[in-house]
């Protein structure tokens, strides 16, 4: 069902049509004006895609969905919410999109512009791609296998629970930071000034940062750590059983886990340093980053709570 509201005058110029089970809603005119008075109410049973164009101003309560991917582009602005079973968001331009209570498996997440995504629920992740200023947010994060590329100064940041993190790529000024990992393999590379920050558990890091980027993952316990750094880079990170760190090139490493566990080399340019005693190492390393209330910023290494950890994969 489709109902129109707002003066005449304005509903005129409003093209409705229905073509193989899709609504078309559309303005007439090669530059059409903002109809600012017109309300457009929609029922349905089961949306599938959404499209948005133009100066739309999309509200949705209650929705419900089987299978749902949005794209949005120009200056369109969206608020959505109910146990939507996401599957794609693709935003691009000016676009802001805001959902609420999605439900999702192994969404793919594409922004590019300089808008924002902004999702929560039980948002199951497949992939992440940012690139222009936009803003990805995701609370509620989870994954069986996520990559996320990251270009252009824009943010992704992601909150959630046993996210089997994969691959990271952060490049060219972009912010990546995730919370919440845990996962068997894991690599990182950050270039041309990034950042990356990661917290969480894994069995295998490998991490790369160049070109004055920087990955903290202090907040990270590694069991097995590769780590190197070259071009002016800084890298902050923390293992359990073993360290491998290279810096090169007036970079530096700063290693938060047992000195003796540690294999390092430095040019004369570059540091590694061990940034603890033996002491501080081991209640370091038993307590939970994720289970007492922790986050990138406020570690409590105090509460010790060790979990073996278990791949999700």
């Amino acid at each position: 069902s489709v109902y129109l509201y707002g003066p005449y005058a304005e509903i005129r110029q409003i093209v409705v049509k229905v073509r193989n089970d899709t609504l078309f809603i559309s303005q007439l005119g090669k530059h059409p004006t903002p109809l600012r008075h017109v309300i457009i109410r929609i029922g349905v049973t089961n949306l599938h895609r959404l499209w948005l164009d133009g100066e739309s101003f999309v509200e949705g309560v209650s929705l419900k969905s089987d299978g749902f991917c949005i794209r949005a582009e120009k200056n369109s602005l969206a608020y959505l919410s109910g146990p939507l079973r996401l599957q794609c968001i693709d935003q691009r331009d000016t676009a802001r999109l805001t959902l609420f209570g999605v439900n999702a498996y192994e969404a793919d997440i594409e922004a590019k512009g300089n808008g924002w995504v902004r999702v929560s629920g039980q948002v199951g992740l497949h992939s992440v791609k940012q690139s222009g200023k936009s803003d990805v947010a995701i609370l509620g994060a989870y994954s069986t296998g996520l990559r996320i590329d990251a270009h252009d100064a824009g943010t992704v940041s992601i909150l959630g629970r046993a996210i089997n993190l994969q691959k990271v790529k952060a490049a060219e000024k972009s912010r990546v930071w995730i919370d919440g990992i845990a996962s068997h393999r894991l690599e990182a590379l950050a270039v041309h000034e990034a950042e990356i920050g990661l917290l969480g558990r894994a069995d295998i890091v490998k991490l790369e940062a160049m070109n004055a980027a920087s990955i903290f993952a202090r907040t990270l316990i590694a069991h097995t750590l590769y780590a190197r750094t070259s071009d002016n880079a800084h890298m902050n990170v923390n293992a359990v059983n073993k360290a491998f760190l290279d810096a090169r090139n007036r970079s530096s490493i700063y290693f938060f886990g047992p000195q003796a566990i540690l294999s390092s080399f430095a040019d004369g340019d570059s540091t590694v340093l061990a940034m603890r005693s033996s002491e501080q190492n081991r209640a370091s390393a038993a307590s939970s980053i994720s289970d007492n209330g922790d986050t990138l910023f406020y570690p409590r290494y105090e509460q010790p709570s060790w979990r073996r950890y278990k791949d999700v994969s």
